[in-house]
């Protein structure tokens, strides 16, 4: 059947609407939603084969920090499973296939374990952030360290030295990136 030669599920879906708003009479077509939905399963399969094949060492976009773009990549995966879904639970005909169930439970089960890895992520960033912070603050920022234990600590001697961090310079791009991202 042809359905099952089209590339995504969503555009046999697309098809099959066409078809529909020419004669709505049409009952050969039924038969169709669960070629469509046996499409989505094997794309949701590919979807979740991808994410548990590279959840360890995601591949992140250029220039996007570690932990920012190990989120925007499981977003992403979550984005394209999710339009298909949205438009196939407002179609009734589509419910009513004997495959909507099962293909729903797959859905959710692969939206859950994205969600489960990004809070994850994030929750292990924000500890470690949150230690890197304090710890980086501490330092002084002009020349060598300055020890804060004794009051009148003298200030080094000219020509100073930017005594910044890299990793405090880190966690300010990364914490730039993941509020963008919300």
């Amino acid at each position: 059947s042809s359905f099952r030669k089209l590339r995504s599920a969503e555009a046999a879906f697309d098809l099959l609407q066409k078809f529909h708003r020419l004669d709505s009479s049409l009952q050969g077509f039924m038969d169709k939603y669960d070629d469509i939905l046996q499409q989505y399963s094997k794309e949701m399969e590919r979807a979740r084969a991808q994410f548990d094949g590279n959840k360890d060492n995601p591949p992140v976009y250029k220039n996007y920090p570690k932990v920012a773009g190990a989120i925007a990549w499981a977003d992403s995966i979550y984005r394209k499973q999710k339009r298909p879904m949205v438009r196939f639970v407002k179609e009734e005909r589509l419910k009513a296939a004997t495959r909507f169930t099962e293909v729903k439970d797959q859905y959710v089960s692969l939206c859950r374990s994205i969600q489960h890895y990004c809070t994850n992520m994030l929750t292990e960033w924000r500890e470690k952030a949150n230690v890197l912070a304090v710890e980086g603050l501490k330092k002084s920022i002009l020349g060598p360290a300055i020890d804060t234990s004794i009051a009148d600590a003298p200030l080094p001697q000219p020509p100073f030295v930017v005594n910044f961090s890299q990793d405090l310079s880190d966690l300010i791009r990364e914490t730039r990136y993941l509020d963008r991202m919300g």
